[in-house]
């Protein structure tokens, strides 16, 4: 270990962050079949401000955006 050290040589590997930005990816975005766009809400914006006190939630909506893997909801737009 040590000579790794010395010689330069990567002692750990690094973390990947693509892998987990997928699943995460997959976790919070939804798929609306009524409008046929892919959603989700944003939890930052959402609990800025006057969003808090005027208890408004702030969503995104994806128009061109894979739908493989994603939770089929009705979105907010929709209901």
């Amino acid at each position: 270990m040590l000579e790794d050290w010395v010689f330069g040589e990567p002692t750990t590997k690094g973390y990947d962050a693509s892998k987990v930005e997928g699943k995460r990816t997959d976790e919070n975005i939804k798929y609306c079949e009524q409008c046929d766009c892919c959603w989700e809400l944003d939890k930052y914006l959402s609990k800025q401000g006057n969003n808090i006190s005027l208890k408004r939630n702030i969503y995104h909506y994806y128009e061109d955006f894979p739908t493989y893997g994603k939770k089929r909801e009705i979105c907010p737009r929709c209901k």
